[in-house]
Parts: C-alpha cells; structure tokens; sequence
C-alpha cells in the first residue's frame, strides 16, 4: 500500500520541520523515521533528510547513511522504523539554507 512521504521534496532533499519535544527519541539520541516512508522517499530521488528543528537548528543525514547504519526498531503494532543518533547527522548552518527563509 503507498503511503504519503512526510515532508516536502526538493531537489533530492526531503525537508521536514519537527518538534524536538515530540520527535526526538532520547533512547537512540536522535529521531526515527518509518522504514516504508524513507524506502519511497528514496524511489522518489531523495538523497538527503533534512529536519528543521522548532529551535531553528537544521540537521542534515543522507537517506542510504540511515537505511544502512540506522537502528532499526518496532513497537508493538506499529509500523517497523528506522532511528538515527543526532550525533551521526550534520548541523547546518542557517545562512546556507536556501528554503523557508533561512529556517525561520
């Protein structure tokens, strides 16, 4: 069954803002993504995840370093999810950014 790719894609980048406080998995230190979102993200030309933090910051990891080195987990009924540590992903700096005004 499809499933809708969170986030907005552009130019190989799949951009999504996230709330540190409901996404982010101090378990793993870092944030997940479902398994079946990241594989169609990936058929749709996605080389790159970007989170937009509510704070401003911007952390940046490309989709195969996830699907190749990520933690894969599943809870319960869930859906099967892949979680990566922030310290495995870059910081961006906010003046390279080029979409939503500089991440404001």
């Amino acid at each position: 069954m499809a499933r809708h790719v969170p986030g907005r894609i552009v130019e190989g980048k799949l951009i999504k803002r996230v709330n540190r406080s409901r996404h982010y998995l101090r378990w793993i230190r870092g944030y997940a993504w479902s398994v079946e979102a990241l594989e169609q993200a990936k058929a749709h030309g996605v080389e790159v995840l970007e989170l937009l933090e509510d704070s401003g910051r911007v952390l940046r990891v490309g989709i195969n370093t996830v699907l190749e080195r990520g933690k894969r987990f599943q809870f319960g009924g869930f859906e099967p999810q892949i979680g990566m540590a922030e310290s495995a992903m870059t910081i961006v700096d906010k003046n390279q950014l080029e979409l939503f005004g500089g991440g404001q």
